[in-house]
């Protein structure tokens, strides 16, 4: 049985992705960081992982893109998950919106919630947390009723919690794209129809216009083009392509 790393715990929007591209004959992995992900994968704890790379409303996931980045060299791409995001608001049975006074969940979920929190919860202290799961289960385990989480509704079932207020993300199209990763020594496969790099390119004036000239001439569409600074230098940049 297969290995796979991922951010968060058990019930977590990382988890549904593993176990929608896998299947459920696979052995998860529930690492706290994603830093711990990309070592795990490189140290050969894992063999492949399942890393949120970005939302379609939101952008990149900083951390995740950062450590992908980072490790850019000993990483390859085998593969990609499209999850639609359905976040609920989630309490401990008895707990009333009114109630409210801190709500816990990732600070990508939270800021995908922006309009309901505002609106609904003004009154409430949002609580950075590594994980939607994480965050439901310390919600559950709490027994405070002034406490709620953003999650999923697997996480409300796993956690014996109370959906209070249901999908309650900003934008119905919320979608947020996982890639596969595998170390580079492995043979990572291909479908043959898309291909991500990191572009580096003299500071000079027209420098990027002329790298990417090439995909034009030969058909080759474009359809990420993301700078990133390059490690060690005084503001130099690459460039994230796919």
């Amino acid at each position: 049985m297969i290995r796979v790393g991922i951010q968060g715990t058990h019930g977590s929007y990382h988890e549904q992705a593993a176990r929608k591209h896998y299947g459920n004959g696979v052995e998860i992995a529930y690492l706290q960081t994603f830093q711990e992900v990309f070592e795990a994968l490189l140290s050969g704890l894992v063999a492949e992982a399942v890393v949120a790379i970005a939302n379609n409303r939101y952008g990149f996931v900083p951390g995740a893109f950062s450590e992908l980045m980072r490790n850019s060299a000993d990483v390859s791409i085998a593969g990609e998950v499209y999850l639609p995001i359905r976040h609920q608001l989630l309490a401990l049975p008895g707990t009333t919106l009114e109630s409210i006074h801190e709500v816990y969940s990732q600070s990508v979920a939270l800021g995908q919630c922006t309009k309901f929190l505002r609106s609904t919860l003004a009154h409430a202290r949002l609580v950075e947390e590594d994980d939607t799961a994480r965050s439901a289960e310390l919600v559950s385990q709490s027994g405070d009723v002034h406490m709620a989480a953003v999650a999923s509704s697997e996480a409300a079932e796993l956690y014996g919690l109370q959906v209070l207020a249901q999908n309650i993300q900003d934008d119905d199209s919320n979608i947020t794209r996982f890639l596969v990763l595998k170390r580079a020594s492995t043979e990572a496969g291909s479908t043959g129809d898309k291909t991500t790099a990191l572009l580096r390119t003299s500071q000079a004036a027209g420098s990027l216009v002329d790298a990417l000239m090439p995909f034009k001439e030969h058909g080759i569409n474009i359809s990420t083009l993301h700078s990133t600074f390059l490690p060690n230098t005084e503001f130099e940049m690459q460039f994230f392509i796919e």
